[in-house]
């Protein structure tokens, strides 16, 4: 079932972290019906020097369905 990969930049705490992945399978439960064991998230640390980067080579635009994709400067 459905799993849910967040790309952020690096420094944000375990807990902060906890906390946004455990809103994002309630949002999922609410929106799609699925149990809580069919779901799951994982965040990964990115350098903030290599965001642009890696970013543009993981995602394609096309499929941001909100949102848009960050640019550091």
């Amino acid at each position: 079932m459905p799993h849910v990969e967040i790309n952020m930049m690096s420094g944000r705490s375990e807990e902060l972290k906890k906390k946004v992945a455990e809103d994002i399978v309630q949002a999922m439960m609410d929106s799609l019906g699925c149990e809580r064991s069919h779901l799951s998230v994982s965040i990964i640390d990115v350098d903030p020097a290599e965001w642009n980067e890696k970013m543009s080579k993981k995602v394609d635009k096309e499929t941001i369905y909100a949102g848009e994709l960050y640019e550091a400067k």
